[in-house]
């Protein structure tokens, strides 16, 4: 079948093999050493595209959860969306938030991806304790800062070519709150812009919007939100129904 990434090219015939435990993953390995793992599909261009792909999206359980630190223990095909379905009501939230929650865990510890509250916590791979690795040759290895580090460093932005990745612990933040308190500023220049950054460095959240088009004096003027979360006690949380015209865009784009 065809197979492409979020950006809907290129399109790569591929021959799918799903997963859901690593008895499985090893034969898959067995028969073939050309193959990449792929999650959600929403990586750009070609990243996670080969003639063999390894879906990891329904190797998806969840481990175990310690509620004194955090730590969050699961498999890699979790989608983001899952946890904060789970956890946000229960006063957590994920510690690195990137611009979608329709990813993997294991995407996003191979993609590194960063998040709106970069500035201040860093990529994914900062609120990742450990995870467990199968190698080429089927070997499953544990990785962390301590275990196996060289390799914990280069799986974490290695786009999945060090092997596949099969649980991740990742750390979680407590919230009391699902608001957050923002404002919006905008700004008339790049001079302006940079000021705002420094003003507003100290929030959870900052996020940008720049007018690529705007030339001259205006080169630089962009729509800035600052926020951080609430302290007001509602944890109240339903995840949003994806519109049907939505998902039809998504299809055509």
């Amino acid at each position: 079948m065809s197979l492409s990434s979020w950006g809907n090219y290129p399109k790569i015939k591929s021959k799918i093999f799903k997963f859901d435990k690593c008895s499985t993953l090893l034969n898959i390995l067995n028969e073939h050493n050309d193959l990449i793992v792929y999650g959600n599909g929403r990586s750009y261009g070609d990243s996670a595209l080969s003639r063999n792909i390894v879906k990891s999206k329904y190797h998806n359980y969840f481990l175990n959860f310690e509620e004194s630190t955090g730590l969050l223990h699961v498999q890699a095909g979790v989608m983001l969306s899952d946890i904060l379905d789970i956890f946000i009501p229960k006063g957590w939230f994920l510690a690195i938030t990137p611009g979608t929650k329709l990813i993997t865990v294991g995407g996003a510890v191979a993609s590194d991806v960063h998040g709106k509250n970069h500035h201040l916590n860093g990529c994914f791979s900062e609120c990742v304790k450990a995870f467990k690795l199968m190698l080429s040759n089927g070997e499953i290895i544990k990785c962390s800062r301590q275990e196996n580090s060289e390799l914990f460093k280069a799986t974490c932005g290695g786009m999945g070519l060090t092997g596949i990745v099969i649980d991740v612990e990742i750390f979680l933040k407590r919230i009391e709150s699902t608001n957050i308190s923002q404002v919006t500023i905008k700004t008339a220049n790049l001079k302006e812009t940079f000021e705002v950054f420094e003003e507003y460095a100290n929030k959870e959240y900052l996020v940008a919007w720049i007018d690529c088009l705007a030339k001259d004096k205006k080169l630089g003027k962009c729509l800035i939100t600052a926020g951080s979360f609430s302290n007001d006690g509602d944890l109240d949380y339903q995840a949003e129904k994806r519109k049907k015209y939505l998902l039809i865009f998504l299809h055509l784009y």
